[in-house]
């Protein structure tokens, strides 16, 4: 068994653990978007794939993409340590992968491009990968448009997020918990917006001017913690200058503006 060893891997693997996202059966906009890679890059093989700590699991697949891999014998384990495309034009060429088992055997890869998912700075959860049996190039405009898809899969992921969150707090409510105080913020649109901006918790405290225990406590899920009402104001207040709006008379929808 190979050890991965990072900074960021146990908060990498906490976060793919949280979304729930490989037991999940629901998948239909994650097929969608496959299918759009598939016919505009025309591999044989495309695939959303998430990186757990020793298997890679096939989320959504156009072609003959393994349902799950070793992570040793993964190309996106190589995806995920970078926030970039990430691409390998001839495989029997590359060092690490000439030998690799996907490479000398079925499907016989030659050409891997990977975009990882990239849900908060520097946590990378998965990629959105294409594969084919021939050497091929991938110019600029190819790696634009990956890492495009890319993030509408990121953006599928924080929407069930928050969907699910709200199946929470409604139950909550049925059971007599107040969120009133919450101003209708809940943690995962925190989550969902501080990925849209790339902010880390500390980043959202100092432009918040609130403490970084008060927003882990709002993101903790925790219904009984006691976060004051202003202290919520002022984080939402911090994302709209930043171009991030909560819309809808409950605020369970988030938009991002273009500056």
């Amino acid at each position: 068994m190979v050890s991965y060893q990072s900074n960021n891997e146990f908060l990498r693997l906490e976060a793919l653990k949280r979304l729930n996202l490989i037991e999940s059966s629901d998948k239909s906009e994650l097929d969608r978007i496959v299918n759009v890679a598939q016919k505009h890059f025309s591999t044989s093989i495309t695939a959303i794939s998430l990186v757990d700590a020793d298997t890679v699991w096939t989320k959504s697949a156009c072609g003959p993409a393994a349902t799950n891999t070793p992570r040793e014998l993964s190309f996106c384990k190589n995806t995920i340590m970078h926030d970039t495309v990430y691409v390998v034009h001839d495989a029997t060429k590359h060092s690490q992968f000439a030998n690799n088992p996907f490479v000398k055997g079925a499907p016989y890869i030659r050409f891997y491009a990977g975009a990882p998912l990239i849900i908060a700075p520097q946590i990378r959860i998965g990629t959105l990968c294409i594969a084919d049996s021939k050497p091929r190039g991938f110019e600029p405009s190819d790696v634009a448009r990956l890492t495009g898809l890319a993030h509408l899969v990121v953006g599928e992921i924080w929407l069930k997020d928050i969907n699910s969150s709200f199946v929470g707090i409604e139950q909550n409510i049925h059971n007599g918990f107040d969120f009133s105080h919450q101003n209708n913020l809940n943690a995962a649109q925190i989550r969902a917006a501080r990925a849209l901006l790339d902010w880390t918790i500390s980043k959202l405290a100092t432009e918040a001017h609130v403490s970084v225990n008060t927003i882990k406590r709002l993101e903790a899920r925790n219904v009984k913690a006691k976060v004051r009402s202003t202290s919520v104001l002022e984080i939402r207040r911090a994302f709209e200058h930043a171009g991030i709006f909560f819309i809808g008379s409950d605020g369970v929808r988030l938009v991002k503006t273009i500056n």
